[in-house]
């Protein structure tokens, strides 16, 4: 019990630190606002399962929210605690910092502007992502987190379906803005999935900067 509990308070003190790094307090309030969100999510597949009334678009995210939580219970805690940090800071860092890979990029490359911002956007954020989830297998291999049974393969699904609804939110948003006019996808099909809407709303409660982001990409692209 005096292991899990230095786990519990490791893992805390460690999101808390993370945030307090960036002075952004309000990305803890959000980070809670969206809890009820994903449970809805979580039962929506729930009830979706047991009705059998999925559309192919809710069976696809469905099939990818299952699979996460499979794999969470393969990988563990830490690596899946680590690797929704990942993605989270990932985010932040793409928002506030892909302008300077886009200035890179924007010097090597004769792209239209609103491409190079995606690629900017896209390189820095998998860049993060790859170099704390790196660290995160480094730090699996020096440590032993075996005592925690099965709480440590339950915490990890956990955690993997957290950060598999946050990753396919950036997904869906960012289809959103290239599905303009509903060109690609009609907006009947999108409303009617269960899962579609609620999941692309919780990057928005998370990081209102990046919608603030994608309506400015939006108005830009609109006005060429």
């Amino acid at each position: 019990m005096t292991k899990i509990a230095t786990t519990f308070l490791t893992s805390g003190f460690s999101i808390l630190y993370f945030l307090y790094s960036f002075n952004d307090f309000n990305l803890l309030r959000s980070f809670i606002s969206v809890l009820p969100s994903i449970f809805y999510i979580l039962l929506s597949l729930l009830y979706s399962l047991y009705s059998l009334t999925m559309s192919f678009l809710d069976i696809v995210l469905g099939a990818l929210l299952l699979y996460a939580l499979f794999k969470g219970m393969k990988n563990g805690l830490f690596i899946e605690l680590a690797s929704l940090i990942s993605l989270i800071l990932g985010i932040y860092m793409a928002i506030k910092f892909s302008y300077m890979i886009r200035a890179i990029l924007a010097n090597h490359v004769s792209w239209s502007p609103k491409y190079i911002e995606i690629i900017a956007f896209g390189l820095t954020f998998i860049g993060v992502v790859l170099a704390v989830h790196l660290l995160a297998k480094v730090l699996t291999g020096i440590m032993d987190f075996a005592f925690l049974g099965i709480f440590n393969k339950l915490a990890g699904g956990v955690f993997s379906v957290l950060k598999t609804i946050l990753l396919l939110s950036v997904v869906i948003n960012l289809f959103q803005k290239v599905n303009i006019n509903n060109m690609i996808a009609k907006e009947e099909t999108l409303n009617k999935s269960m899962f579609y809407n609620p999941i692309q709303d919780v990057s928005k409660y998370i990081y209102p900067s990046l919608e603030k982001w994608y309506t400015d990409f939006r108005e830009t692209k609109k006005s060429e």
